[in-house]
């Protein structure tokens, strides 16, 4: 075998390689080439650097050194064929890292994406961490998995982000994702927002001053903390736990909460729907929480108790549906209400409606009712 060392900066084309040669990178080496000229092993404890776009050939690059994709605003393209585990990371210093087979980054190196630079993941891959501020983008249905912490600019695309245990990712700069996994912890700088658009249960930590969306069907099981502000876009949905509320919500699509619990310390506004589904069990509103959202209330499964005054929107209707119940320690004025249920008014305190909807039929009302003159 033909055994070429590296000890200084050369070009491909600077060295004799044959189809059997081993090229060996030493610490104060450096190797520059194209992507497609890269049809062999290399082991890389320098500097190997990819100088153009291309798809890197048949090659796999092992040592503990760094790999530097500075391809001048072009895609350097890594196949299935090939794979860069050089454990002293990956930097996208110019240009763009496409990868389209799995687990071909070094899963203990970190991964630098730097200013106007991206990572795209086609297939799912397991890293160390990130750093930089630029964009990693995640296909839809694949999952970068983090292992440590570290900080990114932006987040793109349908995919999954999965965070490992006490670890962090910090979020620099706007972006939306389709999922968060693991049960670390992202956190979003101030002033910057954190989409969520896919469909499933994140029990990721969500914590910064900055921003959260939701836009998809979110089961949330992870703490949120952040400072900024929760949105629930139109046509998205946000599962929690009561208790996991203690903050505001602009709601314009559905909040549901999906175990029984007391509401944290945190009003929900906007014209979305609060839908109320805690398998049978008891959902309680406290003087320190509202429900304000005008796309109105609906008790699906279980009860809904509200132990402060005027907690429910006042526009908007209740509906309660058949064998569900409403329960009201405090007196309450909405616009209407809907269903067969059950609703239920403590002595000496009423219930106003100020709308011109007839009380349905099927409805059982124990307690003073006051309905605005038909």
């Amino acid at each position: 075998m033909n055994k070429i060392i590296v000890n200084e900066i050369k070009k491909l084309s600077d060295l004799q390689v044959y189809e059997n040669s081993q090229i060996v990178i030493t610490k104060n080496g450096k190797l520059i080439l194209a992507p497609y000229a890269l049809t062999y092993a290399i082991e890389n404890e320098g500097t190997l650097e990819f100088n153009s776009g291309g798809t890197i050939g048949i090659g796999d690059v092992t040592g503990a050194g760094l790999i530097n994709i500075n391809a001048r605003g072009s895609t350097v393209v890594m196949n299935p064929s090939s794979s860069l585990r050089s454990t002293g990371g990956v930097t996208i210093t110019e240009g763009t890292l496409q990868v389209t087979g799995e687990n071909k980054l070094p899963s203990r190196g970190r991964v630098t994406v730097a200013t106007s630079k991206a990572l795209d993941l086609i297939s799912s891959q397991s890293v160390a961490s990130l750093s930089g501020a630029e964009t990693v983008n995640i296909t839809s249905g694949m999952t970068l998995s983090l292992t440590d912490t570290g900080t990114i600019g932006v987040l793109e695309g349908a995919g999954t982000v999965d965070v490992a245990n006490t670890k962090t990712l910090v979020l620099s700069s706007t972006g939306r994702i389709g999922l968060l996994a693991g049960t670390g912890t992202v956190s979003v700088v101030s002033g910057e927002t954190l989409s969520l658009t896919g469909t499933g249960t994140v029990p990721t930590a969500i914590t910064g001053a900055g921003n959260l969306v939701i836009s998809g069907n979110i089961t949330q099981t992870g703490r949120v903390s952040n400072g900024g502000t929760r949105t629930i876009a139109s046509g998205g949905t946000w599962k929690l736990g009561p208790a996991a509320m203690t903050y505001g919500v602009a709601n314009a699509g559905t909040l549901e909460f999906n175990s029984a619990g007391t509401i944290g310390n945190g009003a929900v506004t906007g014209a979305g729907l609060v839908n109320i589904n805690a398998s049978g069990g008891t959902v309680v509103v406290d003087g320190s929480s509202s429900l304000e959202s005008t796309g109105g209330v609906t008790i699906t499964d279980g009860t809904l108790q509200v132990t402060g005054a005027n907690k429910l929107p006042s526009s908007g209707t209740v509906t309660v549906t058949k064998g569900r119940t409403l329960y009201l320690n405090e007196s309450q004025s909405i616009e209407s209400l809907a269903g067969e249920g059950t609703v239920i008014i403590n002595i000496s305190k009423t219930l106003t409606l100020t709308g011109q909807v007839p009380v349905p039929k099927g409805m059982t009302i124990k307690g003073k009712l006051i309905k605005n003159k038909q």
